[in-house]
């Protein structure tokens, strides 16, 4: 009867554990949710200003995905998500975070880490993206991503004007040609493209 309980009790816990996890994972790309990644960006921004130490925000954004789906088809594009997520993943610490931010575009918030080390990780992201091997899916050439940054305490003090600032560089990295990442400026304006 101990055992049978102690059973019960474990599998419980288990699946408690698995429903927290599903709750802010999402089901498709395996990274975590956009109300998850706005906790998240509040609790490091509030570390990061009561410790005095940086954070950045990198916005992405798969370059022509519409295009992309029209030509492939949603299931092809929900692969290409699947593999890019992956990648992003794969190409922080496990101290960081990666998102789902909305349809195509991801989050990665990079703590403790200086806009200028950020810059060097977003940079990496975009090209192992690009050197994504896809086809197996039946797709010939690469997909892309362009990426805007913002730092704290450099470009913005809160969480909504971080957001506001990458955002604003990941638009004007499209403008720039796509395939890039472009840096808020000092001011919080789209700076510097770095890239190919």
């Amino acid at each position: 009867l101990m055992s049978d309980l102690a059973s019960v009790a474990i599998q419980n816990a288990l699946l408690y554990r698995r429903t927290q996890e599903e709750a802010i994972t999402d089901g498709l790309t395996e990274v975590f949710v956009h109300r998850h990644f706005q906790e998240r960006l509040s609790d490091e921004l509030r570390r990061a200003r009561e410790q005095g130490i940086p954070l950045t925000l990198l916005m992405a954004d798969i370059d022509n995905f519409k295009g992309f789906n029209d030509t492939y088809g949603h299931l092809t594009g929900d692969a290409v998500l699947k593999r890019i997520a992956r990648a992003l993943r794969d190409g922080v610490r496990g101290t960081d975070l990666v998102a789902r931010y909305g349809g195509e575009e991801f989050a990665v918030l990079l703590v403790e880490t200086p806009s200028e080390a950020g810059l060097a990780v977003a940079e990496r992201l975009r090209a192992s993206v690009e050197a994504l091997v896809l086809a197996d899916l039946g797709i010939p050439g690469t997909v892309t991503i362009s990426v805007g940054e913002a730092g704290f305490p450099g470009q913005a003090t809160d969480e909504r004007g971080l957001i506001e600032k990458a955002d604003e560089a990941l638009y004007a990295a499209k403008r720039e040609g796509k395939n890039r990442v472009v840096a808020s400026g000092p001011g919080g304006e789209a700076g510097t493209a770095f890239q190919v």
